[in-house]
C-alpha cells in the first residue's frame, strides 16, 4: 500500500511543470529554446535575436549586454515582460530545463556529447565551478554524460504530442547555416531573403561573437581567470584530440544507443 503511494506521488510530481522553470506570467504562445548546457545555446539565441533585428528594420546590434532583452534566460530571472515589445514575436525564452510539461512550444538544440563534454569542461573550469579533470567531469551524475542522456531522453521520450517540438542538431547548423537559419526563421513565423540571411549568419557567427565577449571581458566577470572564453571556436569534432579511449568507451557505455539514434557515431 505504502510503495503504490509513494509511486503515485512520484508520478503526480512528474505530471506537475517545475514553476522554478517557468515565467512568473505564463504565455500559451511562449517559444523555449531548449538544450543541455554548452550545446550551442547562446549562439543560436543570436542567431534568434538577429532574425529579429533583420525583420523588424531595427538599428540594434545584438550583443553581450543585450542579448537576454532579445531572448530571456529563464535561470536569469522569471519575472519576464509579457510583452517583449518585439511584436508580431513572441517571446522566445532560453533554457536548460529537464522535461517540463509546462513548455508548450520548444525548440530543442542538440549536439554530439562527446563536444559538449569537453565544452562544458572548459566551462566550469574557467567559471573556478569544478575542479576535476575531463575524466571526473563525464562521470560526475548532475554535469557529466550520464546528466546528458537523462536530460535528452526526458525530451524526446515524454514530450507529448500536442506540444509544438522541434529539434535541431548542432552539427547541422554548422555545415548548413543557411538552410537551418531559415527553417529557424519560418518557426517564428517569417522568412529570410537572401540579403536579410546574410547579415544574420554574419552578425551571429562565432567571429562576431568571439569580437563582441572580448569587448565586455573583465577579471571580475571570469573571476579572475584571463584565459576564460564564453564563445570558444564551436568546433564540431575538437573532441576527438581531447579525449581518451577510456572516457570515449565510458561515453558510449552511458548514452552510446541515445548518440546512434541520432547519428553520433
Amino acid at each position: 500500500m505504502i510503495n503504490r503511494l509513494l509511486s503515485f506521488l512520484r508520478a503526480k510530481a512528474f505530471d506537475q511543470p517545475s514553476d522554478l522553470a517557468l515565467p512568473r506570467d505564463k504565455r500559451v504562445d511562449d517559444i523555449f529554446l531548449v538544450s543541455f548546457p554548452k550545446s550551442g545555446n547562446t549562439w543560436i539565441s543570436f542567431v534568434l535575436a538577429n532574425i529579429m533585428v533583420e525583420k523588424l528594420g531595427l538599428d540594434l546590434e545584438v550583443n553581450n549586454f543585450n542579448i537576454h532583452g532579445f531572448i530571456p534566460d529563464i535561470h536569469m530571472g522569471r519575472e519576464i515582460p509579457l510583452d517583449m515589445g518585439f511584436f508580431p514575436f513572441k517571446r522566445v525564452i532560453k533554457s536548460h530545463s529537464d522535461f517540463n510539461r509546462g513548455y508548450i512550444n520548444v525548440i530543442y538544440l542538440l549536439r554530439d556529447p562527446r563536444a559538449v563534454m569537453v565544452s562544458y569542461h572548459k566551462h566550469v573550469r574557467g567559471l573556478r565551478r569544478f575542479d576535476g579533470d575531463i575524466s571526473d567531469l563525464i562521470r560526475n551524475d548532475s554535469l557529466g554524460i550520464s546528466a546528458w542522456a537523462k536530460h535528452v531522453s526526458g525530451w524526446f521520450d515524454n514530450v507529448e504530442p500536442c506540444v509544438s517540438f522541434r529539434f535541431f542538431r548542432y552539427e547541422d547548423f554548422k555545415t548548413n547555416p543557411g538552410e537551418n537559419t531559415r527553417s529557424m526563421a519560418r518557426l517564428l513565423g517569417v522568412s529570410l531573403v537572401d540579403e536579410e540571411l546574410a547579415k544574420v549568419l554574419e552578425n551571429s557567427s562565432f567571429e562576431r561573437m568571439r569580437m563582441l565577449e572580448e569587448q565586455i571581458k573583465s577579471v571580475s566577470w571570469t573571476k579572475g581567470d584571463k584565459d576564460f572564453k564564453f564563445v570558444r571556436e564551436g568546433r564540431t569534432d575538437g573532441w576527438r584530440s581531447e579525449l581518451g579511449e577510456n572516457d570515449l568507451s565510458y561515453i558510449m557505455e552511458k548514452a552510446g544507443t541515445l548518440m546512434k539514434k541520432f547519428g553520433y557515431e
